[in-house]
């Protein structure tokens, strides 16, 4: 388990957690681009189509199993990640909501869910590069170089 990756995650979701419950309690409903979708922010979030302070949750769900689940030494877990991070990062940029808050709480869940889904895209990114990395052969590994046989000369030298 990458463990920056499982606490951007599981602060990911904590901060999905508590916009919608703030978005349910003011009734902000999800309004990407200004364009009303049908539904109440309970509705909205029941569905899991997020709210106008929140993720949809299936994406917190889906960036946890990721992180707590997947496999460390793939890049496949780091990139899941943070392709989610980035799509809830815009997802909360395109609200009305993120821009004009009509509430203290309000404001702290887009603080919140703009500081966790780029921590979450941050750590997707470095955990990949790292699976990645380790992925590569190593300088003593195979190549095309080393699979021919070597000159007579060169074995003398190395006896």
């Amino acid at each position: 388990m990458d463990v920056p990756l499982a606490t951007a995650a599981t602060a990911f979701a904590g901060a999905t957690a508590f916009g919608g419950l703030t978005a349910v309690s003011t009734e902000t409903p999800c309004r990407p681009f200004g364009r009303t979708v049908p539904g109440s922010a309970a509705v909205q979030q029941g569905l899991g189509l997020g709210t106008g302070l929140s993720a949809p949750w299936p994406l917190a769900a889906g960036a946890l199993w990721q992180a707590l689940l997947g496999d460390a030494e793939s890049p496949l877990p780091g990139r899941v990640c943070a392709v989610m991070g980035g799509a809830a990062l815009l997802d909360t940029l395109v609200q009305p909501s993120t821009w004009r808050p009509r509430s203290v709480g309000a404001a702290v869940a887009v603080g919140l869910n703009v500081l966790t889904a780029s921590a979450l895209l941050t750590a997707g990114v470095l955990s990949a590069r790292a699976a990645a990395r380790k992925q590569l052969p190593s300088a003593g590994g195979w190549s095309g170089a080393a699979a021919a046989p070597a000159a007579p000369d060169q074995q003398t030298r190395r006896a």
